[in-house]
C-alpha cells in the first residue's frame, strides 16, 4: 500500500491498516485501531480516545482521550505525555510507565530508565554538575530537583520522614549517591574516606558523622590529602569543665584534610559534626565535639 499523506485531520472510525508510511500535518483520531507497518509522521498531536472516558479536562483535550502525545512548545519542541482518566472514577490512575522483562532478567539491568542528557554537537552528552536532570512537581511547585552531580533536594522535609543512619564498623569509601546520610562509628579505628572532590562535580555532597564508640583511631579523611582541605570550625565542649568552651579552626592555609579521634582529647562519643563538599578540592566542617582529659587537642590533622 503506498504513502497516505494527510495536510489537516485524520479520523478513522474502524481498523485502518498501513504497510509504509502514514505522514499527518493536524491531528490523528482513531476509534478502534490504527496499524501502521513502517513509519508515522505526525506534525501536531497523537490523541487516543475511548467513548467510555469523560475527563471534563477540555483545554488539555477532548473529553474522550485518555492519552495525547503533542510537544511542549510550538516552535521549541519537546514531548508532553498527558494521561488522562475518567472524572467519575474516583479510583482511577492516569498514567503508569512500567517495563516487563523476562523471567530471566540480569539483575543489574534496569527495566525502566529515565535518561537527561544534552546535546554535543550531532551527538549527546551528560549534564554538569550543576545542571537539572530531572524534577517531580505538583502541578507547578517543585518537590523533588536531581542534578547532574546526583544530588537530590526535597523542597520541603518529609513529615515522619527518617534519616538514613548507617553504623560503621569497618574502613569505608564513601560515595556521592550516600550524601545525606549519617555514619555512627561503632568502631574505635574505624576510617571512613570521602569521595574524591577534585573534578567539581560533587558539590553539595554531604555527610553527618557521629562517635557512639570511644575513638582511639576514628577517622573521616579526603581522598586526595595533598590537594583536598577542610576549612570550618568544630566547637569543643570540655567535659571537665562544662563552662569552658573552644573553637578548633581550620583555614586552607593550615591543609587540615582529615577529622580525627585518637582519645577523649579529641572527642568523646557523642561528639558529632558535618561535612559538605562547597567546591572543587574543599569540604567544610562544622560540629562539636566533646573532649576532657586536661589535654585537649584539635581533631583536625593533615592526613
Amino acid at each position: 500500500m503506498p504513502k497516505v499523506r494527510e495536510r489537516a485531520e485524520a479520523e478513522f472510525e474502524n481498523t485502518v491498516t498501513m504497510s509504509k508510511t502514514l505522514a499527518v500535518t493536524g491531528e490523528v483520531t482513531c476509534a478502534t485501531t490504527l496499524a501502521v507497518t513502517g513509519e508515522v509522521t505526525l506534525s501536531n498531536n497523537l490523541v487516543l480516545t475511548d467513548s467510555d472516558v469523560a475527563h471534563g479536562v477540555t483545554n488539555v483535550a477532548v473529553t474522550s482521550a485518555y492519552a495525547q502525545l503533542s510537544p511542549i512548545h510550538g516552535t521549541q519542541g519537546g514531548l508532553y505525555i498527558n494521561g488522562l482518566s475518567d472524572q467519575e472514577s474516583a479510583d482511577a490512575r492516569s498514567l503508569v510507565l512500567r517495563g516487563i522483562s523476562n523471567d530471566a532478567h540480569t539483575d543489574t539491568v534496569p527495566l525502566v530508565e529515565i535518561i537527561g542528557a544534552k546535546r554535543s554537537g550531532t551527538t549527546i552528552q551528560a549534564l554538569a554538575a550543576a545542571e537539572t536532570v530531572m524534577t517531580v512537581a505538583n502541578h507547578t511547585t517543585d518537590l523533588l530537583t536531581v542534578l547532574g552531580s546526583g544530588a537530590a533536594t526535597l523542597t520541603n522535609t518529609l513529615v515522619g520522614h527518617r534519616v538514613l543512619v548507617e553504623s560503621v564498623t569497618a574502613d569505608d569509601t564513601l560515595t556521592a549517591a550516600e550524601s545525606g546520610k549519617t555514619f555512627v562509628f561503632a568502631d574505635a579505628a574505624a576510617v571512613l574516606t570521602l569521595p574524591d572532590s577534585g573534578a567539581g562535580d560533587i558539590i553539595g555532597v554531604n555527610y553527618t558523622f557521629i562517635s557512639n564508640f570511644q575513638g582511639t583511631g576514628q577517622k573521616v579523611v579526603c581522598t586526595d590529602t595533598t590537594n583536598e582541605d577542610m576549612v570550618g570550625t568544630l566547637q569543643a565542649a570540655d567535659n571537665d569543665a562544662v563552662t569552658t568552651n573552644r573553637t578548633w579552626v581550620a583555614l586552607v592555609a593550615n591543609a587540615f584534610a582529615s577529622i580525627n579521634i585518637t582519645g577523649v582529647a579529641q572527642g568523646h562519643p557523642g561528639s558529632r559534626w558535618t561535612v559538605t563538599n562547597i567546591a572543587a578540592d574543599v569540604w567544610y566542617v562544622t560540629g562539636t565535639m566533646i573532649q576532657s582529659g586536661g589535654s585537649e587537642a584539635t581533631p583536625f590533622a593533615t592526613t
